[in-house]
């Protein structure tokens, strides 16, 4: 460049060489004279000028370099911690206002939007970087999910903030199925703080199967970046897909957006656990749990309600008799999972119950339980 004059031989050289050419060409080399001379002079003049193209570009008046922006529009790019409300609408404003047009005065301004519920800023700077844009913005609040780490493009990358990088926010990192000893399965659901703040109050897992509860576990105060992983006990489910989700409520999350995961379980339909609860043991008891062992190919569990409301459990070789059914310390109804049982048989006067037993076939039914049956005692 000199001065504000820049050289660039194409495409104007190329137009004039070719008719510099063409004009030396259709001198008669045996042409002498004053006039042969004149035009041998002027065709040498046009090539020489075409070759430097003197003056032909000034700054302002060739083609305006591209500027591509990129503006996430990602969910938690809608929390309101902005003075213009949410970030997304912060964002809007600052690409509207007079900084942004000072700073790309000159820039022809193309913007595009990526993000969604995954947020992968890499893959959106790659595709943006392919056509070999004269720079581009990243418009973010760097809340990546399930996405790349952004890498150098070969163009310059810059970015822009709309509001504080950190937010509350939890997620379901990760859910998996695993298979206990016995037989059964649990929902394996890992659970973090992943915007950068604690979250201070507890929450909830909740599980369900085909869009029906199945179970819930507690979640407790998460610090900044930290995880958990909780256990849900899924039922004795009908062989074939199922659809499993796995949702966390905390509150102070203020992204929702990445409160779910799901999967597709395939149950191998093993024999579903039964329950078999004697509200007023005796001889007919045994007879009814010697029946069970018969006829269900899964394993029984088999407790007998004292006078006190607590379970006890029933030595498989005694159940005849209270007095020898004992094996073990008592059990509380709500220590009890229903999510583990198929099934369950509540064999006695079912005022026998109370109010603790009655609450876990609530939860029973609740959870998908596909059995209750009532057997009269005596």
């Amino acid at each position: 460049m000199i001065g504000d004059l820049s050289w660039d031989p194409a495409p104007l050289a190329a137009t004039a060489g070719a008719a510099a050419i063409a004009a030396w060409l259709a001198l008669s080399p045996w042409r002498q004279g004053l006039l042969g001379s004149a035009l041998r002079g002027a065709t040498a003049l046009l090539l020489l000028l075409a070759l430097l193209d003197v003056g032909c570009r000034r700054p302002g008046h060739g083609p305006a370099r591209r500027l591509t922006v990129l503006l996430d529009r990602s969910l938690s790019m809608q929390v309101e911690d902005s003075a213009d409300g949410t970030r997304a609408e912060a964002a809007r404003t600052w690409l509207e206002g007079e900084e942004f047009a000072r700073w790309t005065a000159g820039w022809e301004v193309v913007v595009d939007t990526f993000g969604g519920s995954i947020t992968d800023p890499g893959a959106a700077v790659e595709e943006a970087a392919s056509v070999l844009p004269g720079a581009i913005l990243v418009v973010s609040d760097g809340r990546a999910a399930g996405g790349r780490v952004v890498e150098a493009p070969a163009v310059p990358l810059f970015a822009h903030a709309p509001g504080p990088l950190a937010v509350a926010d939890a997620a379901v990192l990760d859910l998996a199925v695993e298979r206990r000893d016995d037989g059964s399965s649990e929902a394996v659901v890992e659970v973090g703080a992943v915007g950068g703040l604690a979250l201070d109050q507890p929450g909830e897992v909740t599980v369900t199967i085909d869009g029906r509860l199945t179970g819930r576990a507690p979640v407790p105060p998460l610090a900044s970046g930290e995880r958990r992983v909780v256990k849900v006990c899924l039922p004795r489910a009908a062989r074939g897909p199922l659809r499993l989700e796995a949702r966390a409520g905390i509150s102070g999350d203020r992204v929702p957006g990445n409160d779910l995961q799901a999967l597709v379980w395939q149950s191998d339909g093993a024999p579903e656990r039964v329950l078999a609860v004697g509200l007023a043991p005796g001889w007919d008891f045994a007879a009814w749990i010697r029946v069970l062992d018969r006829v269900h190919p899964g394993p029984v569990d088999v407790f007998w309600s004292g006078a006190d409301g607590r379970l006890r459990r029933v030595a498989r070789g005694g159940a005849g008799s209270a007095g020898a059914a004992a094996s073990g310390g008592a059990t509380l109804w709500p220590e009890l999972d229903p999510a583990r049982y198929g099934a369950a048989y509540m064999i006695g006067d079912p005022r026998l119950l109370e109010r603790a037993g009655a609450e876990w076939v609530g939860r029973f039914l609740a959870v998908g339980g596909r059995g209750l049956f009532w057997g009269p005692e005596g």
